[in-house]
């Protein structure tokens, strides 16, 4: 008869920690973070690419992690390579930053210009301290078109500089 009591004890002292047990396991999934911003980008990953009377650019994004999208940028004038930037729009603390690094500009430091601005198929990173540009304009016209604009006030003048995009298989 001990026996069966203190099977019965231990049974429910078993099925008590198991019960009890969803309870951390909920508390862990609490801290799996979500990246509802950097989602939103998804149909930026690819090869794009912009041809002119002058020069030549090119952009490819490829999704790093959870919260990072990497970028490749180059233009081409003729046969010199005019600029070139590695790119990277990342989410932190639930807010967008869109981050260049151009090699002779800046002292080859990433400048960060954070989102000022979305909606769904639009995205503006501004950075008013940085001399040129102090804006950043992503715009996703289709799934094979987007429309970029680098902008900022000079002089008292809007000068923009726009990149409208096709995607490259």
């Amino acid at each position: 008869m001990i026996n069966s009591k203190l099977f019965i004890v231990l049974l429910f002292a078993v099925f008590f920690c198991a019960c009890s047990r969803p309870q951390s396991d909920t508390a862990s999934t609490e801290a799996i973070k979500s990246y509802d911003g950097i989602e939103k980008l998804a149909w930026l990953a690819g090869k794009w690419e912009r041809t002119s009377s002058v020069d030549f650019s090119s952009e490819k994004w490829e999704k790093k992690n959870d919260s990072v999208f990497y970028g490749v940028g180059i233009t081409i004038e003729g046969k010199d390579t005019v600029a070139f930037e590695t790119m990277t729009i990342e989410e932190k603390s639930r807010k967008l930053y869109y981050i260049p690094v151009v090699k002779d500009q800046n002292g080859g430091k990433p400048v960060e210009f954070a989102l000022t601005s979305s909606n769904e198929n639009e995205w503006i990173f501004e950075n008013p301290k940085h001399d040129f540009p102090t804006k950043i304009m992503y715009k996703k016209i289709n799934n094979d078109s987007l429309f970029a604009e680098i902008s900022a006030v000079r002089e008292g003048k809007n000068v923009t500089v726009p990149f409208p995009f096709s995607r490259r298989k």
